[in-house]
């Protein structure tokens, strides 16, 4: 037998997620359901009002979505202000 490929992730529980993205310096404003879409909505929003929206199959995937929004829009926000420290 060959192995062609292995998929590898973590799985994390939804009250850890929040406090990841809590963490972050983040809130949770709302997860919902919408049944237009057919999918889960989170919203997140910043100290500075700034509020963003992900989506996805299940209240989990869409609160990933969302840790991985917020933990790239602080790494954004990061190195661009450092750029101006040097």
């Amino acid at each position: 037998m060959q192995i062609q490929a292995v998929m590898q992730g973590l799985s994390f529980s939804t009250r850890s997620i929040h406090d990841q993205i809590k963490a972050a310096g983040w809130e949770v404003k709302k997860v919902a359901y919408d049944k237009k879409t057919d999918r889960y909505i989170a919203t997140g929003k910043s100290p500075h009002d700034e509020e963003v929206e992900r989506w996805g199959r299940s209240e989990r995937l869409a609160l990933s979505a969302l840790l991985v929004s917020v933990s790239h829009l602080n790494h954004t926000r990061s190195s661009k202000l450092s750029m101006w420290t040097h």
